[in-house]
């Protein structure tokens, strides 16, 4: 498998010994090695974004600290996604991609979540195989 130029190895290994797993297993180990490695990005593009002018609110505070981690699993597929909670509000792309304002002028673009994944997917990646090889190996030396 390759993503950025890496090349991993052992991921035919460590599948073929995860889907000997029970599916319970199987997914609990998913879901929780993805969301370790998501939340290394999360983390990135939280201190990002605290550089950034952002909105704060009173009662929401920075919109930084709502920079949140969702993962699910299903049989077929595991997916994540990073990206800004902030309840009420949507303002991540906003600040992202930069908008026009009502009255004719623009504001900045000052990306924090592209350049977050770009400086960290390479780690998060790392440390989705090492979380899952640990489990499996684990589960393997358990008895399955």
């Amino acid at each position: 498998m390759a993503n950025s130029g890496i090349e991993i190895q052992g991921l035919d290994e460590i599948n073929r010994k995860l889907q000997a797993l029970p599916e319970k297993l199987r997914r609990k180990h998913v879901r929780k090695s993805l969301l370790s490695a998501a939340n290394i990005v999360r983390d990135e593009a939280r201190r990002k974004a605290k550089k950034a002018p952002v909105p704060t609110r009173p009662d929401l505070g920075h919109m930084a600290d709502h920079i949140e981690t969702k993962v699910w699993v299903t049989l077929r597929k595991a997916n994540s996604t990073v990206g800004v909670d902030w309840p009420g509000r949507s303002y991540g792309h906003l600040l992202e991609f930069g908008h026009k304002l009502p009255g004719g002028g623009e504001t900045k673009r000052q990306p924090f979540m592209r350049p977050a994944f770009d400086s960290k997917s390479d780690t998060a990646l790392n440390k989705l195989v090492t979380d899952l090889r640990d489990a499996v190996e684990k589960e393997a030396s358990n008895g399955g």
